[in-house]
């Protein structure tokens, strides 16, 4: 079930990549890395946990606590826009809120076949690893 579960998550993230073609609003959070803190970047292999809640609030999935975390090669248009854009520039032990609205996640119109078009989105992203 959990493979399945993964393996939806994964197309459908993909499947943002068509329909996400401007940046994402971001949640008002400034942190100050020291400096030389290694930083997440296009061609590395990172490693998250991450939970996706929609606009009710409710989580749709998540990844936290059950030690499957996700990984994928930011950059390389394995997740969507928005999703890659925050995990870019971040450092492990760095968590970060993304708030996607529907327009710029899967699209404004509901469909039977993408359970998350037509709904806001709200990813809660901590990065885990990094591996250039």
């Amino acid at each position: 079930m959990k493979k399945i579960l993964y393996f939806m998550l994964a197309i459908t993230l993909l499947a943002g990549v068509v329909l996400m073609t401007a940046g994402c609003s971001k949640a008002a959070t400034t942190t100050t890395l020291p400096p030389g803190t290694p930083q997440a970047k296009s061609g590395d292999t990172v490693q998250v946990d991450y939970t996706l809640k929609l606009s009710d609030g409710s989580t749709y999935q998540t990844t936290v606590g059950t030690g499957q975390h996700f990984s994928f090669t930011l950059g390389a248009g394995q997740v969507i826009v928005g999703f890659d854009a925050a995990v870019n520039g971040m450092a492990v032990g760095q968590t970060k809120t993304v708030k996607i609205p529907a327009a710029q996640a899967y699209g404004t119109q509901k469909s039977a076949s993408n359970p998350l078009a037509g709904q806001d989105l709200t990813f809660i992203i901590t990065l885990l690893a990094i591996n250039p």
